[in-house]
């Protein structure tokens, strides 16, 4: 189950990549090393502040959409409740992402498609060494051992939250069934004098009052 997980992690990674792209890999200009971002502006085809737009537009959204997908595989899917276990499965599914963007995304995918080549970019190379690859990827190895920290917390947090509301549905059924179940209250009545009637709730007749005792007129 665990590898289903991560290749459909992995397919949603290359989606989104996809849609940031779209038809025209000027669009994702700022996956792009810096020399062939600088060409790009010079030759005009295109401006910082619509590549600053464009990132900004693609980055938050993505982010946000991998972490929620995240933390639903492994609260929901997976039903973790401990940290150690939701830890873990999180630093697995970082690190994965993590060495899938460097070799199948940047070596394969960048490296071996037309697609990604720019017109008056084509003598600046703009696939990352394997040099680059590695010594890119070992850093977010390390940076992604703390961030399975904040997920595996969310998880536990949204797993507390879900806990309580447990817990609040159990009682309050508890509470309706004793009610239901002709539990015997008591309670005190002024008229004229005091007097201890027996207040009785019966199945069926949820709320009607049955007083056990006569009222002094």
């Amino acid at each position: 189950m665990i590898v289903l997980q991560l290749m459909l992690f992995c397919a949603l990674f290359t989606l989104m990549v996809k849609i940031a792209v779209g038809n025209n890999a000027l669009n994702g200009l700022y996956f792009y090393p810096k020399p062939v971002q600088e060409r790009a502006f010079e030759i005009g085809l295109t401006d910082r502040e619509t590549v600053a737009r464009k990132r900004k537009r693609f980055m938050i959204p993505f982010f946000l959409i991998m972490l929620i997908i995240l933390v639903l595989i492994i609260g929901l899917w997976n039903r973790v409740n401990t940290f150690r276990p939701a830890y873990l499965q999180a630093l697995l599914f970082l690190e994965i992402m993590n060495w899938y963007d460097g070799i199948v995304i940047d070596k394969l995918w960048v490296g071996h498609s037309s697609f990604w080549l720019l017109p008056g970019c084509e003598d600046i190379p703009y696939v990352q060494t394997w040099k680059q690859v590695l010594k890119k990827r070992w850093i977010l190895t390390l940076i992604w051992v703390a961030g399975a920290a904040i997920v595996a917390g969310i998880v536990m947090f949204l797993g507390g939250i879900q806990a309580v509301k447990k817990g609040f549905r159990v009682a309050s059924a508890a509470v309706c069934r004793m009610w239901w179940q002709g539990d015997t209250l008591y309670a005190k009545r002024w008229q004229g004098r005091d007097h201890l009637g027996h207040l009785s709730f019966t199945p069926g007749s949820f709320g009607k009052a049955v007083w056990g005792s006569h009222w002094y007129q």
